[in-house]
């Protein structure tokens, strides 16, 4: 496939894609991106996408361990969260939709120094309560842990 790097997106045919699933596609050799008339190496595209989010790799580690297991992800910023994660062999669609086809987690990754008071750790799992989803903290160091928290009613 090819792609031509247009602002924060990758235009492919008539679709457009995130700078995240652009990168993974180039990462797995699946994609080539353009600028302008020049093909980026991926480094030369990483270095694009760092200009649009300093968290960048942060997410993308955390977006591929789970891309790489056979979740789908979708951006999630009217939820508040970097991703929406739905299980293992659904498939997004719009309108209709039957309970398991919606997304199961909201995906917050977080470096392992990263730190968050208790506000925001209680806002994040309101949010994804509110949402009826659960809340997935993605810890990234070497390895990537995900911590699945959810909501309970004493």
């Amino acid at each position: 496939m090819i792609g031509y790097l247009f602002g924060n997106r990758v235009l492919v045919d008539d679709k457009e894609l995130p700078l995240i699933e652009a990168y993974y596609l180039l990462d797995k050799g699946e994609l080539e991106v353009y600028e302008d008339d020049k093909k980026l190496s991926k480094e030369e595209f990483l270095k694009k996408c760092l200009t649009y989010d300093e968290r960048f790799l942060i997410r993308y580690k955390a977006y591929k361990e789970l891309r790489d297991k056979g979740y789908t992800l979708g951006t999630a910023l009217k939820f508040g969260a970097d991703f929406r994660v739905y299980d293992i062999g659904v498939i997004p669609k719009k309108g209709k939709r039957s309970e398991r086809e919606h997304s199961k987690w909201v995906l917050y990754p977080v470096s392992k120094d990263e730190t968050f008071d208790f506000y925001e750790f209680a806002s994040k799992n309101r949010v994804a309560h509110s949402t009826r989803k659960k809340l997935l903290l993605g810890i990234v160091s070497d390895k990537i842990e995900f911590i699945e928290v959810s909501w309970k009613k004493p």
